[in-house]
């Protein structure tokens, strides 16, 4: 075999490269590596508040998982949410459940319960057609969905389908 010539550059088998990595493909795997952990930082902006609880679907009768992050600061009246959603369906196992994420706009408004008290009420803009559009914000944090709105229901039994704040220090807090 024939030395390479005075203009050529030598290029090396690929067994002998370190890492396998062909030259121009170390910056893809920088690149990547660097977009798969963006996901592990923090939001990217203010978040109004997470929260996530178990509720009975509509057209079945399954629970679903539901997660509701709010962004904005606390005194916002507007705003973006992210809605993420599960229902299981253990006739076809475990892995069957259907899963839903849903963004757009929210916007708080007040809201009065069955004795005329004053709420904060966050209206879900163009929600899926099976979750509520409305939630309560209640005195001790629970949102809770209100589902007729001229006689919105804080009872006990409505508050066992709210959702529960998660703490700021919890993992993947207002991380959609």
């Amino acid at each position: 075999m024939s030395a390479p010539s005075a203009g050529r550059h030598a290029v090396l088998p690929r067994r002998s490269r370190p890492n396998g990595l062909r030259p121009g493909s170390r910056f893809l795997f920088a690149a990547g590596l660097l977009s798969a952990t963006a996901a592990c930082q923090d939001p990217t902006g203010p978040v109004l508040g997470d929260w996530r609880g178990n509720q009975p679907a509509l057209n079945s009768f399954y629970q679903r998982t539901t997660e509701l992050i709010l962004d904005g600061t606390p005194a916002a009246t507007t705003g973006t949410y992210h809605l993420i959603r599960l229902t299981q369906d253990p006739t076809f196992g475990a892995g069957s459940g259907r899963f839903l994420r849903w963004a757009d706009r929210w916007t708080r408004e007040t809201v009065r319960d069955t004795q005329g008290a004053p709420h904060d009420g966050f209206r879900l803009r163009n929600a899926p057609g099976a979750e509520p559009s409305l939630y309560v914000l209640t005195a001790d944090q629970l949102l809770v969905p209100v589902y007729n709105e001229q006689h919105p229901d804080l009872s006990p039994a409505a508050r066992r389908i709210a959702l529960y704040p998660l703490p700021r220090t919890s993992w993947g807090y207002g991380r959609p």
